[in-house]
C-alpha cells in the first residue's frame, strides 16, 4: 500500500491533471479520487499513468481511465524459471550417502544411486562409512550421522 506521502503526491498529480482539463478541484472530486488512490498499491505506476493520460485522453480523466493505462503499461510477467539443479556431488560420495542414509534412519530413499542388484560388501560399506563421516565433519553436519555410526577417529 502507499504511504501517506505517496498518496499526497498522487493526489497532487491528479489535481494538476484535473485542472489541466479546466475542471474544478472541489471537495467531492478530491474525496472521490482519494478513495480510489487508497486502493492502489504503487504510487509510481499511478503517476506514470497520469503522465501518459494527456497523450491519449481528450477529456478529464476518471479513475477507470487511469486504471486502464496502468493495466496496459504493467510490465509483463517475468519469464523467470528456476535454474536447473546441477549435481556437483562426486559419484562416490553420492553412492556412499545413498547406501548409508537408509541404514541410519530405516527409510528408503525416494531415489537410489546404489543398484539393488549390486551387493555392497563389508569393506565397501566400511569405506563409505569413513567417507561420509569425513564429509559430514568437513561440512560441519554432525547431526547427519547417528551417534552409533560416528567414527571417533574422525569426530574426536
Amino acid at each position: 500500500m502507499m504511504t501517506s506521502e505517496d498518496e499526497e503526491r498522487v493526489l497532487g498529480a491528479v489535481q494538476k491533471t484535473v485542472r489541466f482539463y479546466n475542471k474544478p478541484w472541489d471537495d467531492l472530486t478530491r474525496q472521490f479520487w482519494r478513495q480510489w488512490v487508497r486502493q492502489q498499491r504503487d504510487a509510481e505506476v499511478v503517476l506514470d499513468a497520469l503522465r501518459q493520460y494527456p497523450n491519449i485522453g481528450r477529456f478529464c480523466p476518471k479513475p477507470a481511465d487511469i486504471y486502464s493505462i496502468m493495466l496496459e503499461t504493467k510490465p509483463a510477467r517475468s519469464n523467470y524459471s528456476e535454474p536447473e539443479i546441477v549435481d556437483t556431488c562426486p559419484p562416490e560420495i553420492r553412492k556412499a550417502w545413498s547406501y548409508w542414509i537408509p541404514q541410519f534412519w530405516g527409510d528408503p530413499l525416494p531415489f537410489n544411486d546404489v543398484d539393488a542388484d549390486v551387493k555392497v560388501d563389508d569393506s565397501q560399506a566400511e569405506a563409505w562409512l569413513i567417507l561420509i563421516n569425513q564429509e559430514a565433519k568437513k561440512f560441519n553436519l554432525p547431526d547427519s550421522i547417528p551417534e552409533t555410526h560416528k567414527l571417533q577417529e574422525i569426530w574426536a
